[in-house]
């Protein structure tokens, strides 16, 4: 199993390569802000679900919003 999830990840990240070529900087950020919202929410939900036991199938989410909310705060107030 966990050698097809590396040979499917790898497949992908050829095609994205390829499809990305010649793609604007503000798409490329896009596209890297919406992994790490993510990996960050995947992260929440698998590695920390006693600390969110009453919202747990929010806490990807709240915990994703939260450090949204922190990145803009620090724009505007920097």
């Amino acid at each position: 199993m966990g050698g097809g999830i590396a040979f499917v990840s790898a497949i992908a990240a050829m095609i994205g390569n390829v499809a990305l070529v010649g793609a604007s900087p503000d798409l490329i950020a896009a596209v890297t802000a919406v992994a790490a919202g993510a990996i960050l929410a995947m992260l929440v939900d698998t590695m920390i679900p006693e600390a969110t036991e009453a919202t747990h199938d929010f806490s990807g989410l709240i915990a994703v919003i939260g450090f949204l909310g922190a990145f803009v705060l620090s724009k505007v107030a920097g």
